[in-house]
């Protein structure tokens, strides 16, 4: 028996591109393949069962902002490990962000990546560092790391002060036709805060970070977008008035896209009165009414 000698019994399937989605059946996998979907399947020699309460099987995930600090800081985590644990979480691609410590800003680096995961489940996709050492101040030979197999460029969660420095990278990317995926905060009106402005950060007496340090970068880089007519995507946001930013602009035809961290959405400041440092997360936890508006933005 292999481990991918498999009946999975009473799943529903969640595939909303297929007529199969939403529906409860049984899927038969044997050498790793999918052989047969249907009820009532049964199980011959050397297939293992799979069967609980409330079952469902999906499509592959895919996790855009993986850091796995390879090449350079592998005693945290490897492309190995670190596709393993994709994988063993139901993804099968992820995309591999530059870090401040080993930045991806060289051809040798992504044909590193690419070369070492070639062979791995998981297919995992460089994007290469937006800014030389990612230090904000020089753009990284943006063609030469596209050819090399850079799906996109980012500072990760460094952010991008320098305006001019964005709008020639961004119009760079759109000769190459790759995005541009940027960490909204303006660092000098968040300073050193750790937790969200609000009133938590005033029961607690600590200095907060203004949701205005998001909200002014998105309007910014907005127009940016909207200026050169070419995409971009704002990494992870946390506020209603981002929310309300973003969908304006996709409304008005600006080609931007967006995404929420898991944390945003299921957690508020709330979570902060015990001064639990489990909760000093970036961006920070907002308050009810921006996880609600989070909620409402991933909806539609």
């Amino acid at each position: 028996m292999t481990p991918m000698d498999l009946l999975i019994k009473s799943a529903t399937i969640v595939d909303p591109d297929t007529r199969l989605n939403g529906t409860k059946t049984d899927i038969l996998i044997e050498d790793g393949r999918i052989k047969k979907i249907g009820k009532g399947l049964i199980a011959g020699d050397n297939i293992s069962v799979v069967a609980s309460d409330d079952l469902h099987v999906s499509i592959g995930w895919m996790d855009m902002q993986v850091c796995f600090n390879d090449p350079g800081l592998e005693h945290r985590e490897d492309l190995q490990s670190g596709c393993a644990a994709a994988a063993s979480g139901g993804f099968t691609a992820v995309a591999c962000m530059s870090s401040s410590h080993t930045p991806t800003q060289s051809k040798s680096e992504v044909e590193y990546i690419k070369q070492k995961t070639e062979a791995y489940a998981v297919d995992v996709l460089p994007i290469a560092a937006l800014s030389q050492d990612m230090e904000g101040k020089a753009m990284t030979e943006m063609y030469d790391l596209k050819n090399a197999g850079a799906v996109a460029f980012s500072d990760s969660k460094k952010p991008l002060k320098d305006t001019g420095l964005l709008s020639r990278s961004m119009l760079y990317a759109k000769g190459l036709n790759v995005p541009v995926i940027v960490y909204p905060e303006d660092v000098l009106l968040a300073g050193e805060a750790k937790i969200n402005e609000g009133e938590m950060s005033t029961l607690l007496g600590m200095k907060g970070i203004p949701a205005l340090a998001e909200e002014i970068m998105v309007a910014r880089d907005i127009a940016l977008a909207k200026y050169h007519e070419t995409g971009l995507h704002f990494s992870t946001i946390s506020t209603l008035k981002s929310v309300d930013l973003i969908r304006a602009a996709k409304q008005n035809g600006v080609a931007i896209t967006c995404g929420v961290a898991v944390h945003n959405l299921i957690l508020n400041e709330s979570a902060l009165v015990d001064f639990d440092s489990n909760y000093k997360l970036k961006p920070p936890l907002r308050s009810s009414a921006d996880v609600e508006a989070l909620w409402a933005g991933l909806a539609d």
